[in-house]
Formats: C-alpha cells, structure tokens, sequence
C-alpha cells in the first residue's frame, strides 16, 4: 500500500531526474532515452535564451507493443521557475488554462520530421489523448509558448505532467493490459525569435499505467529539491490525484484510489473491480465536530449508500444506511440501532421505527401515518422476571395509553390503563389456571 504524501511526490520528482529509466523507448535507448539528464540546467543566459517550454514525449516501448485500442491520455502539463533573487518557485506554463499541441515525430527526432496525430482528440476529464504510433514518438506540449523568463534569474527548472492508459475505442475491446508506452517530459530553452532551442533538462522514461501519475523533470539536486521543494506544486498535486492502490486481494474489489487535499486529509475513495468497473464511492466532509464519509455505489445490499460520522478523535459515532429513493433505512451507533420500516400497507400506519440497545433488545417503536406524524410509541423495559411495554398515542378509547407486563414466560400478569393526563383508569390483572385464564378489572 502506498500513500501520496509530500515527501513521496518529492522522491519521485528526484528519481525522475536521477535513476535510468525504467523502461525504454523504440529507437532512443542509449542517451536521453535511457538516462534524465541536465543539460543546459540554471544557465539560460549563457546561450542567449530568454524563453521556455514543458514538453512531453510518448513512444512505444523497445520492448514491443501488443495493443491496438490503447491511447495515452496526458493533462496538467506544467512549467515552474525558481527565482534566483527571491527564492520562490512560479508558474508559467499549464496546459489545464489552454490546450496541447503535438506531432508525431521520427524516433530519436532526426531531421525533426514529423507526421500530424490523427487520433488525438479531448477527453471528459480535460485531458488529451493519442496512440503511439510504431517507429514514431509522439511530442506534445502546451498551446501558450510564449513563455518569456529572465535568463539571469533562473535557480532552478521544474516540468511535469500527468499521464495514463485509456480505450481508444469504446466500443472495441479494452487490451490495455496488453499496451507497453513510455512516457518522459522535459523542459526547453527558446531564443527570443523562438528559432534556436536547447533542453534545460529531461526527466526519464517511465511505463504509462492505468492510473494517472506523474512525469516530472527537475534541475535541481536532491538535496536543492529538500531545501526549497516546488510546494505550491505539491499541495495542489496531493488534492487531485491522490493514491492509487493496486492488487488488492481477499476483498470484493481489486483496486482503489484516495484522494487526499492539501492538508494532507482523505476528501474521496472509489473502488474499482477487477474489470476496472466503479465497485463503490466514498466522499469525505470536515468540520470542527469531526467528519462524515458518505459510501454510494453500493450493491447488492437493502442499502445504496450509507454514511459514516466520526468524532474530532476519530471515533464513529453512528452509520445511516439509506435506500434508493435517498430515504434511511437504518441508524447504527455504540448505543443500538434505528431501523426504519416504510411504505407498509393495510395497517393503521404507514411505517415504524424499531430501536434496539446495543445488545440487540428492542427498546422502543414509534408508528406514524401517512404524513409522518408519530401516531403511537411503545417502549421496552426489561425486567428481572419478565418485562413492561408502555404503549402512548392511543386513540379512539377512554385512555391514551397503556402498561402491559409480562412474566418471564410471555405471559401476561398485569394491564393499566391511563387517561391522557396520566392517571389511572383502570387495573387488570391476569390470573392462569387449568380451566382457563381470569382477568380481574379494578378502577
């Protein structure tokens, strides 16, 4: 199980611009293609540049490809600047504000020939999508590059992007675990024509997954990324996508993914079954009093959907399970359970409430009528030997309500009667013999 967190997107940022690839793409895999590098780095002022530009590249592995209706969607492509003279990181480039542009290009760019992407297209989630071509690499990057920087003010470059696998065709089959796409993203350097480039760096080549991750690239150091990481960067990334759990076994889903906020705190889950379809749902809320996750999706149950309510420390306080039409079908907390009973017919009411304790004796019930109103209540003591239910709402009779007790048998030993101010109408008491039972009225 993996957690997103500030630190694990800081080490990822650094092992995209430190480690090899971890896999290798079609025609590029010696230099760039198998190793992120700084090439121009911090020094932009030294080549007469004055502009830049996040790029990405997706090509099919060296490995081989088996798919054929497997696109790479990518989003969120990014450009920050660290200033020299204030120590803030800035952003000048997101592609979520525009669109991306790209081509498919001959691999290792020779002769920088390319071809147009005649699949690319937009998706729900504001993404854009492309299938690699055999013998191409696709190179992509966002539609504003205009992306002026002082060259003399440049203490450090950060890239990224997000990417993941998708059907290209919904209506063919899914082979998107027999797709083999990499992906890597770097930043350039642009004259002030925007006629001579060179690359401040390139991050390293990664496997594109079923989960959106990130493709980063970074010329600073570990140790330069630790001392004053791209935090606004950061936070924002760790209330989007979240985690992505994977493999999950012995439960009735394979997968899942959190979403975490920027403080770090859990806002959603979705739960996902092997065929990758939507298992369950759960959005959390915040407040001072504590928090409440509310699962939907829910199948195969009496419920739909059902909410959790915790407390500040994180104890539950209670769970509210409800049904289709949005309506409670039961309460359950460290004291008992409410199940609510609706919709009933033929009765002289329309729906009841039972209420048990927590050892699961039922303590109360209340009927109401059509509208809601509560027509009768009739609560449960427990007794030594044997028990009480004290019925209210009585109608139609000269009391409103009424005791009945029980011996430890069930039998009845004892009624009295009350008017509605409460006080006694009448006594019976009930007497069991061979020839039959006497029920003696007094009052």
């Amino acid at each position: 199980m993996t957690t997103v967190t500030f630190q694990s997107v800081l080490d990822t940022i650094n092992s995209d611009a430190t480690m090899a690839s971890q896999a290798l793409p079609q025609g590029m895999t010696t230099g760039w293609g198998a190793q992120p590098r700084a090439n121009i780095g911090n020094n932009p002022a030294a080549y007469g540049y004055s502009k830049a530009l996040a790029w990405g590249v997706i090509a099919p592995a060296a490995s081989g490809n088996g798919a054929s209706n497997t696109a790479v969607e990518v989003k969120s492509i990014q450009l920050w600047v660290l200033s020299k003279s204030t120590g803030q990181w800035t952003l000048i480039q997101n592609s979520d504000n525009t669109s991306i542009f790209g081509a498919q290009y001959n691999q290792q760019f020779s002769n920088n020939i390319t071809t147009p992407a005649t699949t690319i297209r937009k998706e729900a989630d504001g993404g854009t999508s492309v299938v690699p071509v055999d013998g191409k690499a696709f190179h992509f990057w966002a539609a504003d590059t205009n992306m002026a920087i002082n060259p003399n003010d440049i203490a450090g470059v950060f890239a990224s992007y997000q990417a993941k696998l998708v059907v290209e065709n919904a209506s063919l089959p899914d082979d998107r675990n027999q797709a083999h796409y990499v992906a890597a993203t770097g930043a350039d350097y642009w004259n002030s024509s925007m006629t001579s480039n060179n690359d401040a760096g390139i991050g390293r080549f990664k496997a594109v997954t079923d989960d959106y991750q990130i493709f980063t690239m970074s010329t600073l150091s570990g140790a330069q990324l630790a001392a004053n990481p791209p935090a606004a960067y950061i936070n924002t990334l760790i209330g989007t996508p979240g985690v992505t759990h994977t493999a999950v076994s012995g439960m009735p889903y394979a997968s899942y993914d959190t979403v975490f906020d920027a403080a770090n705190r859990m806002t959603g889950q979705t739960y996902y079954k092997a065929d990758k379809s939507v298992y369950e749902s759960v959005s959390y809320t915040y407040s001072d009093a504590g928090s409440v996750a509310h699962h939907s999706g829910i199948k195969d149950k009496s419920y739909v959907s059902y909410d959790e309510t915790r407390d500040a420390k994180g104890n539950v306080l209670k769970d509210i399970y409800y049904t289709a039409d949005g309506k409670a079908l039961r309460e359950t907390s460290a004291s008992g359970t409410i199940a609510h009973h609706r919709g009933l017919t033929g009765l002289p009411y329309a729906a009841y409430d039972d209420y048990t304790d927590a050892s699961g004796k039922l303590v109360k019930q209340v009927y109401f009528d059509a509208a809601g109103a509560v027509t009768q209540t009739a609560t449960f003591t427990t007794l030594a030997a044997g028990s009480i239910t004290h019925l209210t709402g009585v109608v139609g009779q000269s009391y409103t309500s009424y005791d009945k007790y029980l011996d430890g048998a069930g039998k009845q030993t004892k009624q009295v009667f009350f008017a509605a101010d409460g006080s006694v109408i009448k006594t019976a008491s009930y007497t069991y013999g061979s020839g039959g039972t006497v029920v003696h009225y007094s009052g």
